[in-house]
């Protein structure tokens, strides 16, 4: 509300950070089609609000990401509300 929001810690992480998000949408992805089961578990555990926010999030932020990397700059929405 009152500033920028970052969704990603924005320090030196060990790989780029458009590596985790394709990491956890792929890991997201497998567990749905070939695990049912598995995302039916994650989902009924105390886990469950953050796999939503970065459900929800995750889309809008991909393209920031993908935006900051092909500008060589950063790309953020101030005062965004995701909706």
């Amino acid at each position: 509300r009152d500033g920028y929001r970052f969704y990603v810690d924005l320090e030196s992480p060990k790989y780029h950070h458009l590596c985790y998000s394709f990491m956890f949408l792929f890991y997201i992805g497998t567990i749905s089609r070939y695990y049912p089961s598995e995302a039916e578990r994650l989902m009924n555990t105390d886990k469950r609000p953050i796999f939503a926010e970065a459900l929800s999030s995750l889309p809008t932020q991909m393209l920031y990401h993908l935006v900051s990397y092909i500008t060589n700059s950063n790309c953020v929405v101030p005062y965004s509300n995701i909706s």
